[in-house]
C-alpha cells in the first residue's frame, strides 16, 4: 500500500481518538464546554469540575482506551500464531480464565480494596495464563504446531466451563459480590480509578513496546511454518512467548473493563483490509481501531440510558456478534 495512504489513515485514526477522548471528558451528568475542559486540565476549574474530570473521567478514559488497544493487539497476536482469523481472547477463553481468577480473588478479599487494586493485574494474568497454557497444550500438535480449529473449539469449551463456574460462585456469594461478578460478565468498566491506571497501564505499555520489536519476526511467521523455520525462527518457543504476551495484554484489560469480547476480532480484520498484513503498519492501525471502538462504545453505553447507562461489553457484543457470524459463514 502507498505510504501516503497509511499516513493519512494514521492521522485520521489519531484525530478520531482525540475527538472521542474530548467527548468522553465533556459528556456526562455534568457537562463541560471546551473552555471548561481547558481550564480544568490546567487546574483552574472549580472543585467539583476538578474532581469529576481529573478523578473520575480522565482515569476511566485512559483505562478504556488502553484496554481497547491491548485487546486489539492480543487478538492480532492470537490470529498470527494460530493462523486462524477467528481467534480472539474473548472467544478462545483467555478472558474467561482471567475473569475467573479475578472473581475468586474478589470473593476472598472483598474487604481489602487497596490490596485488591494492586494485586488485580497479577491475579488476572495468572488466571488468563492458566487458560492460555491449557488451550495451547490441548491444541498443539508436535508436527504441525497449534491446530487452528482445535484451538477455537478448546477455547470455547473452556470459556463455557469458566462462565459456568462463575455462575456457581454467584449462588454462594453475598449481594455485593454477586453485583461485581454480574457486572464483570456484562463487560462493565468498573476499574476506572487512578490505582487501577497505575498498576495496569505500565504493563500494557511495556508489552506494546516489546511487541514493536517483534514485528519482523511476526512477518516471517506469516510466511508459514516451514519458511519461518528455514529462516531461523524457533516456532514452538515463539508461539509460546507470543501466547504469553497476548495473555498479558488481554488479562490487564479484563482486570479493569470486564468481559469485553470481539474487540480483538474486529480490529485486526478491519486493519488488514485497510493496510494489509505487514505488521509494522497493521499492528499500529489495529491498536488505534481497538482503542477507538472501545472509546466509542463506552461513550454511547454510559450515555444511552440515564442515569447509569448500560455495560460497555453489551454494546461491543451488539457490534461484534454479527461480524463473527459473518466470518464463520464466510469460512
Amino acid at each position: 500500500m502507498k505510504k501516503n495512504h497509511y499516513q493519512w489513515l494514521f492521522i485520521t485514526l489519531v484525530s478520531l481518538v482525540l475527538i472521542l477522548s474530548l467527548l468522553t471528558l465533556a459528556i456526562g451528568q455534568i457537562r463541560f464546554s471546551i473552555s471548561d475542559l481547558l481550564n480544568t486540565l490546567l487546574f483552574r476549574g472549580s472543585q467539583v469540575q476538578n474532581y469529576v474530570l481529573l478523578n473520575v473521567r480522565l482515569p476511566r478514559l485512559l483505562i478504556v482506551f488502553f484496554s481497547g488497544v491491548a485487546l486489539a493487539l492480543s487478538g492480532s497476536l492470537l490470529q498470527s500464531i494460530s493462523r486462524n482469523d477467528l481467534a480472539d481472547p474473548g472467544i478462545i477463553g483467555i478472558n474467561a480464565g482471567a475473569g475467573l481468577g479475578v472473581a475468586i480473588f474478589f470473593l476472598m478479599f472483598v474487604h481489602q480494596a487497596k490490596t485488591f487494586a494492586y494485586l488485580l493485574p497479577l491475579v488476572a494474568f495468572l488466571g488468563g495464563l492458566f487458560s492460555a497454557l491449557l488451550i495451547f497444550i490441548l491444541s498443539y500438535d508436535k508436527n504441525k504446531g497449534i491446530h487452528p480449529y482445535k484451538m477455537i473449539l478448546v477455547g470455547v469449551g473452556f470459556s463455557m466451563a469458566a462462565s459456568g463456574l462463575m455462575v456457581l460462585l454467584i449462588t454462594t456469594a453475598e449481594r455485593d459480590q454477586v453485583e461485581f461478578i454480574t457486572n464483570w460478565l456484562a463487560g462493565n468498566v468498573w476499574g476506572g480509578d487512578w490505582p487501577y491506571v497505575i498498576v495496569t497501564l505500565p504493563v500494557i505499555i511495556l508489552s506494546i513496546i516489546y511487541l514493536a520489536f517483534q514485528t519482523q519476526t511476526l512477518n516471517i511467521i506469516q510466511l508459514g511454518e516451514h519458511h519461518a523455520i528455514g529462516l531461523g525462527v524457533h516456532m514452538k518457543r515463539k508461539q509460546l512467548i507470543y501466547l504469553v504476551l497476548a495473555t498479558t495484554l488481554a488479562s490487564m484489560s479484563v482486570a479493569v473493563v470486564g468481559n469485553i469480547a470481539f474487540i480483538g476480532l474486529l480490529s485486526p480484520h478491519i486493519a488488514k483490509r485497510m493496510v494489509g498484513i505487514r505488521n509494522q503498519r497493521f499492528l499500529v492501525i489495529a491498536g488505534l481501531l481497538g482503542g477507538s471502538l472501545m472509546l466509542m462504545s463506552d461513550l454511547l453505553a454510559k450515555n444511552m440510558i440515564e442515569p447509569n447507562g448500560i455495560p460497555t461489553g453489551i454494546l461491543v457484543s451488539m457490534i461484534g456478534a454479527p461480524y463473527f457470524i459473518y466470518l464463520i459463514l464466510k469460512k
